[in-house]
C-alpha cells in the first residue's frame, strides 16, 4: 500500500515539498513544507480521508476563501488550499514558537498577566473575524501559536459563514466541527451558531490557562472544581460560560473588556444603594432617593473611583438579594449602604462602606446635623469613601466637592422633587417634575442645578416628541447657559448645553467640547458617557463610538437606557444579531421602552425578520397609543414587508396626527422609505431638516436608509450637515469640516 504521505508529496509535486510532520489530531495531520514557488517555509493541514469524503470539494474551496480573506495581526493567515490526491489540504504560514497546548503542558497554569495578554489577542482576531461574518467553531488551546510574545489564532480554514450563503453547513452532513472539551452546548448538540459559541470556547480556554484545565467535563454537565481567581475575572468568566447563548456576553470584545476590570480596580469600586427612608412620614421618600443620588454624583466626580450610576443601582430598592450577589451583578467590590430620617429641621444620614466579598465593615459614620448642613454630610461621605478605598483625591476634585450649591434648604428641597418626579419618564411625571423644578428656580434663582435639570429635562421633551424641537431645545440651551454661567464646574450643565448642540444646532465640534468637559468634572457621569459615543457614532468613529458606549454600560450595568445605547451601536455597525440580543436585554429590564421597541424591531427588519419586525412595532403601538413615532415604524416595517395598504393607512394617519400636534417629519419619511415613494421621502426628510428633527443626527449612519444612500439627494442632506460622507472612519481625534451648517 502506498504511504499516503508518499501519495500526498508526488501530487503537490512542482508546488511544495513536504517534510516532517508536525502534529496529528482527530480531523487533520500538519506538516512542515517548502513553497517551491516563493521559497518560503509553510505548513501544509491535510483533512483526513474521513473529513475530506464528508465534505465536496467546492464547498471546502468556498469556505476556506472565506478564511483567506481575513486579514488581522492575530490570525493566521491561510495562503494556498486544493484537493491532492482525493484530500483536502490548505497551506499556512509556518510559525516559529509553540502552541498555548505546549506551553500549558509545560507551565500547566499561567499567571494572570500573561493569560490575560493571551485571552486579548484572541478577542481581537475572533471580533475581528466575527465582523466580517465568520465563526471558528474550533478554538482550542492546540489552535493558538504563540511567536515572540503574541497569540495567533489558526485553523480558520475549517471557519463557516455566520450568514448562510445558500450553501448547507458542514454539520448537516453529520460532520461535527470542534473538540469536545471547549465546544459550547449549542455547538454540541448540533444547532445553528453564532459567534457567541466562539466566545463560549475562549472562556473555556482562558479558564484552562489560569486553572490548569478546563471549566467543564465533556458533557457540560459536570463542572471542574473552581479554584481561587480573582472576582472580576471569575464574574466575566461565569458570565461567558453560561448555558445559554443569550446570558453570554454580545461579543467577544465585551468578553475581553470585561476581563480586563483586573482586582485593584475592582477594589476602587463602588456602589451606592438606595437609601432607606426612616422618616415617620413616607412623603419624605424623595428627600432620601434624593441625597442617595447627589451622593453617587459626589462620588461620580473622583477619576479613581468606579461609580455605579443611579438607575441600575434604584433596582435594588427594598432589596431583598445577598450583597455580595449584588456586588457581582453590578461589577463592584463595595457597597455602601445609607438610611435618612428627618425630623422637622433636623435630618439623621447614617452611612457604612462594606466590603462585599468579605463582608468588612470598611467605614461607617452617623451625622445629625441641621438640614442646611446636608451639603457637607454628603462631601464628607465623598471624601470618606475615597480614604477608606484609598482612591487619590486630587484638589481640584475636592475643590468641586465642596463646590456652590445653595443656602436655600427650600430650594433644594424642591430640586429634589423635581429630579424625583423627571426620573419617572413618563409625559404626566416630567410634566410635574418640570413645575418643581421651575418653584426651585423661583425660590433660588442663582442656584445651578435646578437651572441645569431643567435644561436636560426639555432636551429630552424634544426626543419624546413631548414638545416640537425648536420649542424644547430653546428652552434648554437658555437654562443651560444660566447654569454654566453660576456654576462653570456643573457637569449636568455640559451636558444639556452639548444636548442642544448635538441635537439641535448640529455644532459638533461644540457638542464634543462640552461632553468631554462634563466627563472631566464628572468621569462617573454615565449620562454624558453615552451621549459622546452618540456622538461618535454620527460622526462615523463607530469603533470609538463603542468602546463610550460600554464605558457607560459599566456604570450602569442594569440600566435599560445604557443597553440601549449599547444595542443601537451594534446596529449603527450592522451588527444586527449582537443588537437583537441586547435590545431584547433591555427590554427584560424595561418591558414598556418605546426607544427598545424602535431599536429591536429596526434591527428585525435590517437583520431579515420583517414579520417579526411588524409584530414588535405593533405591539409598540398597542402598548404606547399616540407615540407617533412608533407608528412611523411600523408603516416603514409594513412598506418593507410589502403591505401596501397597512402601510398607506398608517401614513394617512400620522399626516393627520401632524396637522393637530407635533409629528416629526422624519418618522413619516420613514413611512415613505418602506413604501419605496423616495420624492416623497426626501421631501419629509427636507422637512425633519428645517425642523431640527432630533432623528436627523443619526439619518445618515442607520442601517433604515441604504437603500437610498447613493442617491445624491441623501449625499446633499449629509453635506448640508456637515456629516462625514464616510459610514465608518478609522479611530483617531474627532474633527469636523465645520462645527455650523451652513443653511441653518
Amino acid at each position: 500500500m502506498v504511504d499516503p504521505r508518499e501519495r500526498l508529496n508526488v501530487a503537490l509535486a512542482g508546488r511544495y515539498v513536504l517534510e516532517q510532520e508536525l502534529g496529528r489530531g482527530g480531523m487533520a495531520t500538519v506538516y512542515a513544507a517548502t513553497d517551491l514557488k516563493h521559497g518560503r517555509r509553510v505548513a501544509i493541514k491535510v483533512l483526513n480521508s474521513d473529513r475530506s469524503a464528508a465534505i465536496s470539494p467546492e464547498r471546502f474551496t468556498r469556505e476556506i476563501a472565506i478564511a483567506a480573506k481575513l486579514s488581522h495581526p492575530h490570525i493566521v493567515p491561510v495562503f494556498d488550499s486544493g484537493n491532492a490526491a482525493d484530500v483536502l489540504f490548505y497551506v499556512m504560514p509556518c510559525v516559529t514558537g509553540e502552541s498555548l497546548r505546549q506551553k500549558l503542558q509545560r507551565e500547566r497554569q499561567l499567571g494572570v498577566d500573561d493569560a490575560l495578554r493571551i485571552a486579548r489577542h484572541m478577542a481581537a482576531a475572533l471580533g475581528y473575524a466575527h465582523r466580517q461574518g465568520v465563526i471558528h467553531r474550533d478554538i482550542k488551546p492546540e489552535n493558538v501559536l504563540l511567536h515572540e510574545g503574541e497569540a495567533l489564532v489558526a485553523d480558520f480554514g475549517i471557519a463557516v459563514p455566520l450568514v448562510a450563503t445558500g450553501a448547507e453547513h458542514l454539520t448537516q452532513t453529520g460532520v461535527v466541527i470542534g473538540t469536545p472539551a471547549y465546544m459550547s452546548p449549542e455547538q454540541a448538540r448540533g444547532e445553528a451558531l453564532d459567534e457567541r459559541s466562539d466566545l463560549y470556547s475562549l472562556a473555556c480556554v482562558v479558564y484552562e490557562m489560569l486553572a490548569g484545565e478546563p471549566p467543564f467535563a465533556a458533557s457540560h454537565e459536570a463542572p471542574i472544581a473552581k479554584p481561587a481567581m480573582p472576582k472580576a475575572i471569575d464574574s466575566a468568566l461565569q458570565r461567558a460560560l453560561a448555558r445559554l447563548p443569550r446570558d453570554r456576553f454580545a461579543s467577544v470584545t465585551e468578553f475581553a473588556e470585561a476581563l480586563a476590570a483586573r482586582e485593584e480596580e475592582a477594589r476602587k469600586s463602588v456602589a451606592v444603594l438606595p437609601f432607606i427612608n426612616m422618616s415617620s412620614d413616607p412623603e419624605n421618600e424623595y428627600l432620601s432617593d434624593g441625597i442617595h443620588e447627589d451622593v453617587i454624583a459626589q462620588l461620580a466626580k473622583i477619576r479613581s473611583l468606579k461609580v455605579i450610576s443611579r438607575t441600575s443601582v434604584m433596582r435594588y430598592k427594598n432589596r431583598t438579594s445577598p450583597l455580595s450577589d449584588i456586588a457581582r451583578d453590578l461589577g463592584v467590590r463595595t457597597l455602601l449602604e445609607g438610611s435618612v430620617r428627618r425630623i422637622r429641621d433636623r435630618i439623621r444620614v447614617v452611612a457604612q462602606l462594606i466590603d462585599a466579598e468579605t463582608d468588612e465593615h470598611l467605614w461607617a459614620e452617623r451625622y445629625d446635623r441641621d438640614l442646611t448642613d446636608i451639603f457637607a454630610i454628603q462631601a464628607e461621605v465623598a471624601e470618606k469613601i475615597a480614604g477608606a478605598l484609598q482612591a487619590e483625591l486630587s484638589p481640584m476634585e475636592r475643590a468641586h466637592l465642596l463646590g456652590p450649591r445653595t443656602h436655600d434648604i427650600e430650594a433644594y428641597n424642591l430640586t429634589l422633587l423635581g429630579r424625583f418626579y423627571t426620573n419617572k419618564w413618563s409625559t404626566a411625571d416630567w410634566q410635574k417634575g418640570v413645575a418643581y423644578l421651575e418653584q426651585a428656580i423661583a425660590r433660588d434663582p442663582r442656584y445651578a442645578e435646578p437651572h441645569a435639570a431643567l435644561a436636560i429635562n426639555y432636551a429630552s421633551a424634544a426626543y419624546l416628541n413631548v414638545l416640537p424641537p425648536k420649542q424644547a431645545f430653546a428652552k434648554a440651551e437658555e437654562e443651560a447657559r444660566i447654569a454654566l454661567a453660576l456654576n462653570d464646574d456643573d457637569s449636568d450643565g455640559h451636558v444639556a448645553l452639548a444636548l442642544v448642540a448635538y441635537y439641535f444646532h448640529w455644532e459638533w465640534d461644540t457638542a464634543r467640547r462640552e461632553l468631554e468637559r462634563a466627563l472631566e468634572l464628572s468621569p462617573g457621569n454615565a449620562v454624558a458617557q453615552c451621549v459622546y459615543g452618540s456622538l461618535l457614532d454620527t460622526l462615523s468613529r463607530h469603533d470609538e463610538a463603542m468602546r463610550a458606549y460600554r464605558q457607560g454600560h459599566q456604570l450602569n450595568p442594569l440600566d435599560a437606557g445604557a443597553i440601549f445605547n449599547l444595542a443601537y451601536g451594534h446596529l449603527m455597525g450592522h451588527e444586527c444579531q449582537d443588537a437583537v440580543h441586547q435590545f431584547q436585554r433591555a427590554l427584560d429590564l424595561a418591558p414598556g421602552s418605546s426607544t427598545g421597541i424602535y431599536g429591536l424591531g429596526t434591527a428585525q427588519l435590517v437583520g431579515g425578520d420583517p414579520a417579526g419586525a411588524c409584530r414588535t412595532f405593533e405591539h409598540g403601538v398597542e402598548q404606547a397609543a399616540g407615540d407617533t413615532a412608533m407608528l412611523g415604524y411600523l408603516g416603514w416595517a409594513y412598506g418593507v414587508s410589502e403591505r401596501q395598504k397597512d402601510a398607506e393607512r398608517t401614513l394617512t394617519t400620522l399626516v393627520r396626527a401632524g396637522a393637530e400636534s407635533y409629528v416629526s417629519s422624519y418618522h413619516v419619511a420613514m413611512v415613505c422609505l418602506g413604501l419605496g415613494r423616495y420624492d416623497e421621502m426626501f421631501s419629509w426628510l427636507e422637512r425633519a431638516y428645517a425642523e431640527r428633527s432630533t432623528w436627523m443626527v443619526w439619518f445618515h449612519i442607520t442601517p433604515a436608509f441604504d437603500p437610498v444612500r447613493q442617491d445624491h439627494r441623501f449625499q446633499e442632506l449629509i453635506s448640508r450637515m456637515r456629516l462625514p460622507a464616510e459610514r465608518f472612519i478609522a479611530a483617531a481625534d474627532v474633527t469636523t469640516q465645520s462645527s455650523t451648517p451652513g443653511d441653518r
